[in-house]
């Protein structure tokens, strides 16, 4: 059975505005550059507050990824790696699960 990832929504806490600028266009090439497509970016100033008074601030950045059309898909994604989860894993040893889900 071919499981076909469709899109894709991930979360990100970037630090400046000018962060957020340079990782949108980042996105944009990668996506190009690996067959799929940015369809959303959006990002929200979040304030740092200490005693109602703001101390600094941070923005949230989501971003959606399309893979396939819904209605006729035609590539096989079969995984997505983040780079930091890629990362645990690497530094923590993980065990595969070798349950059987039939």
């Amino acid at each position: 059975m071919v499981h076909f990832l469709i899109k894709n929504t991930a979360e990100y806490r970037i630090e400046t505005i000018e962060d957020v600028k340079k990782f949108h266009q980042k996105l944009l090439e990668q996506a190009e550059a690996e067959g799929y497509f940015l369809t959303n970016f959006s990002w929200t100033e979040k304030f740092i507050k200490e005693s109602k008074e703001i101390i600094g601030s941070y923005f949230q950045v989501k971003a959606t990824f399309q893979f396939n059309d819904l209605k006729e898909p035609d590539k096989a994604w079969s995984e997505v790696a983040f780079s930091k989860a890629k990362k645990f894993e690497t530094e923590n040893e993980v065990e595969e699960d070798t349950d059987d889900w039939a």
